[in-house]
């Protein structure tokens, strides 16, 4: 089983969450929040909550402004909400 399906499976077995539920992800483009969001972004429907996801830019890096822009770009694609 992969990481995908194990987190369907227990996301399902718990029911933590549903189409009714808003969930907020914050995140940066390390892996553990890219890897969190495509988690959820490919739940199933039927357990996919409403997703809004954070994203800070506080312009410390030079890379800053660019990983805003893919994110803003990201998000409008699956249509979720920036």
């Amino acid at each position: 089983m992969d990481l995908q399906q194990r987190f369907d499976h227990l996301i399902a077995e718990q029911h933590w969450f549903s189409r009714q539920d808003t969930v907020v992800a914050a995140v940066s483009t390390g892996v553990d929040s890219m890897t969190l969001l495509t988690l959820l972004m490919r739940l199933p429907m039927a357990n996919r909550p409403r997703l809004v996801v954070a994203h800070v830019n506080h312009q410390l890096r030079a890379q800053s402004s660019t990983e805003a822009a893919f994110f803003k770009r990201l998000l409008c694609r699956a249509s979720l909400n920036v």
